[in-house]
């Protein structure tokens, strides 16, 4: 029976303990780890964002997104053939989804990301 009153009487301390994850976050992190990853993030020129199965992630815009380009190493991120089948430099890094990309020799191929 003590113990019973114990533990009970203990239980509402353990909030103290730390911050309980984010329910949403798949990793797991606390709520001060997401904002500190997120205040890095911006600083970075990032946006905090759920991305993929991971969960909030830091997601960069790049610098080349939109160009033409044929082949992958004309990118800073990826070559993906538009919906006029023309090669463009992807947005963002990272990317996720299904795309069809043009390799480092022009070669179509397609992949799924998460």
């Amino acid at each position: 029976m003590k113990r019973a009153v114990l533990l009970f009487a203990l239980l509402p301390l353990s909030a103290c303990l730390g911050e309980n994850p984010d329910p949403l976050d798949p990793q797991g992190r606390s709520a001060a780890e997401l904002r500190a990853q997120k205040a890095a993030c911006e600083a970075d020129g990032g946006t905090f964002a759920h991305g993929g199965l991971s969960g909030l992630m830091c997601i960069h815009t790049l610098e080349d997104a939109g160009k033409a380009c044929t082949r992958s190493t004309d990118c800073i991120g990826e070559c993906v053939v538009n919906d006029s089948g023309r090669g463009q430099c992807y947005g963002q890094s990272p990317m996720f989804g299904c795309h069809v990309m043009l390799d480092e020799k022009g070669d179509k191929f397609e992949m799924c990301i998460d």
